[in-house]
């Protein structure tokens, strides 16, 4: 069909970010909600499930990269994932249909009539502290896992096999330490452990870059290091922004913070990463530093989202 094969890839494509952007802040609230005394053990849980599920995609791509031809896998080998994914949304589709509306929403009288309007009107000020927790989950994950396979083979030179195998050993280690900071945030003081996570955050990823610059299986020690504090670091500010916004408009405030942050800090990170070592050659350096703002602009959010923790 020519050109309208790349243009319906695009618009799936889209389609799947749109659903991702409502999935994930409505996860968040409907897991604060439906068990509010138990949220870090309940957020811990659903996002070491969501992040899990790069895993087999990790695996398959190694198994089509070892077992097919380019050539075959430019003729049907990269459908193999899509078939998979398209499994695994059936799935999805029942498990949703058994949920219901949390008890905190069914106990609100009025509701409000455009909650978009009505919290860029009223809680502008927490939509931005919102930005800045979850700009700490998103930065990370974006240079741990998503845009590293692309950094280690096409700007840091590593071999490819080596690069794949650090990823999905980082992505294994963010998901157990994804559930750990569940536990972390149920058991323990929340700001001070998110202040303790963005100071080793910092300090790991420059071990992270520091052992890529060695090309060896060094690797494998940095980019686990970063993964747990990675990892730890999806958890807490999920639960942070839970805080946030009264019921009424929990799921507006949190999806606004949530996408708006997910769009600059995710989508252009690996972008100015690109842009800068092109334009500098710090190859090492410059992924620390835009980390390091970012931990900074988290750490006045989660200053900031002290008199909403109950």
């Amino acid at each position: 069909i020519g050109i309208f094969a790349p243009a319906l890839m695009l618009f799936f494509r889209l389609l799947q970010g749109l659903a991702i952007g409502g999935e994930l802040p409505s996860m968040i609230v409907y897991s604060s909600e439906t068990i509010p005394e138990k949220r870090g053990y309940a957020m811990g849980g659903v996002f070491a499930g969501t992040i899990s599920g790069l895993i087999p995609g990790m695996i398959i791509n190694l198994l089509i990269l070892h077992f097919f031809t380019k050539e075959q896998i430019d003729d049907f080998g990269w459908r193999i994932p899509f078939l998979f994914g398209g499994f695994l949304c059936v799935i999805a589709y029942f498990v949703r249909k058994e949920l219901h509306e949390t008890k905190a929403f069914k106990e609100i009288k009025q509701h409000i009539g455009i909650p978009f309007v009505h919290v860029l009107s009223n809680y502008f000020g927490r939509v931005i502290i919102g930005a800045g927790l979850v700009a700490i989950m998103a930065t990370p994950i974006i240079l741990l896992i998503i845009f590293m396979p692309t950094y280690l083979v096409k700007i840091a030179h590593v071999d490819a096999n080596l690069a794949g195998d650090a990823v999905l050993v980082a992505a294994i280690l963010s998901v157990i330490f994804v559930y750990i900071g569940g536990i972390i945030a149920q058991k323990f003081n929340l700001v001070i452990s998110m202040f303790i996570c963005l100071f080793f955050i910092i300090i790991t990823a420059s071990i992270c870059y520091w052992t890529i610059s060695l090309n060896n299986s060094m690797i494998f020690v940095g980019v686990g290091l970063f993964a747990i504090f990675q990892g730890i670091l999806v958890t807490l500010p999920a639960v942070a922004i839970s805080y946030l916004f009264p019921t009424d408009v929990r799921l507006t405030g949190v999806a606004l913070s949530y996408n708006i942050s997910f769009v600059l800090f995710g989508g252009l990170t690996p972008i100015l990463v690109t842009a800068i070592v092109a334009e500098t050659n710090l190859i090492y350096i410059i992924p620390v530093a835009i980390l390091t703002i970012v931990s900074l602009f988290a750490a006045w959010a989660t200053h900031k989202t002290k008199p909403y923790i109950n």
